[in-house]
């Protein structure tokens, strides 16, 4: 198996207390800032990753594998910018199995894709 751990991309839906649960994606060595800009933009003062239950409800899709492809209708995506930075990412490909690389520009055709300024943070590497 291949790892290029700076190309990954993940995809994974936010639970604020109302009720717009947007899937964000962002690159594997960096984290999501649930409780910073994800939380701002939502306008809440709380959000927390969805339970598998409800990601796979939200999305039809299970933990591990959740891609952007095939997501409902009306499911934002919020990109963090630094993915569009790389020459190609690995993201899921609907199931826990299964991964396709591709140019992150691709995304951009999306439904209810949009890239946001440091959606997520820099993992610290301690």
């Amino acid at each position: 198996m291949m790892d290029w751990p700076h190309d990954k991309a993940g995809v994974r839906p936010a639970t604020p207390a109302h009720h717009c649960r947007p899937a964000y994606f962002n690159l594997i060595d960096t984290l999501p800032d649930v409780n910073g800009a994800v939380r701002r933009r939502l306008g809440v003062r709380k959000v927390s990753f969805a339970s598998p239950e409800l990601t796979l409800d939200l999305t039809g899709q299970e933990i591990g594998g959740v891609t952007v492809f095939g997501l409902p209708d009306g499911l934002p995506v919020w990109v963090d910018r630094r993915v569009l930075d790389r020459d190609w990412v690995i993201i899921g490909a609907g199931s826990r199995s299964a991964k396709i690389r591709l140019d992150p520009s691709q995304l951009a055709h999306l439904q209810g894709f949009e890239v946001v300024e440091d959606l997520a943070l820099v993992a610290d590497p301690s």
